[in-house]
């Protein structure tokens, strides 16, 4: 496929440029040499860069692939505890044709509840009411089936304080 080009980088046998080179035969033949050098010299380049194009492009072609790979994905999900409250949120966005299931699990790899997001939801809001589970840590399961993304919630009771109360009376 490639033919190899000999090329010369620098031929003149004089330190005079070959249009000052005196003599017809000698002048001649400085001046092919000089045309072949040039056209080889442009041969390289062009090949050069042909060949760095095509590293570039390829190299681009493979980064796009990864990206690709890594927007296959069908969903997003976010997990957190609901300020002063024993409520658990799940917060899922996902592709309108998708299916996405929601799990708590206890830490005996039992499954608690089920929840399906069918095909028509896009994003939804889940609160789980964590009051009537006992002290524990506990998982959340979020799986569109190719992904799957857990989420760890722990759950602890905290034994009441006593507050003191204090009366400060001004005269």
């Amino acid at each position: 496929m490639y033919s190899k080009v000999p090329y010369v980088l620098n031929t003149f046998e004089s330190s005079k440029r070959p249009n000052e080179v005196t003599g017809s035969k000698n002048s001649k033949q400085q001046k092919l040499k000089h045309t072949l050098t040039t056209d080889t010299m442009k041969t390289l380049v062009a090949s050069a860069l042909i060949t760095l194009t095509f590293a570039l492009s390829s190299a681009t072609f493979a980064a796009d692939n990864k990206e690709n790979a890594e927007v296959k994905s069908t969903f997003q999900s976010a997990v957190y505890p609901v300020i002063n409250t024993m409520k658990l949120s799940v917060n899922v966005s996902k592709a309108k044709d998708s299916k996405v299931n929601i799990r708590l699990i206890n830490e005996a790899g039992q499954t608690l509840t089920v929840l399906r997001l069918g095909k028509d939801n896009e994003s939804s809001n889940i609160r789980f009411d964590l009051n009537d589970l006992e002290d524990g840590v506990y998982t959340v399961e979020v799986s569109d089936g190719v992904k799957t993304e857990t989420k760890t919630v722990k759950v602890q009771t905290s034994a009441p304080v006593a507050e003191t109360h204090r009366e400060v009376s001004l005269k």
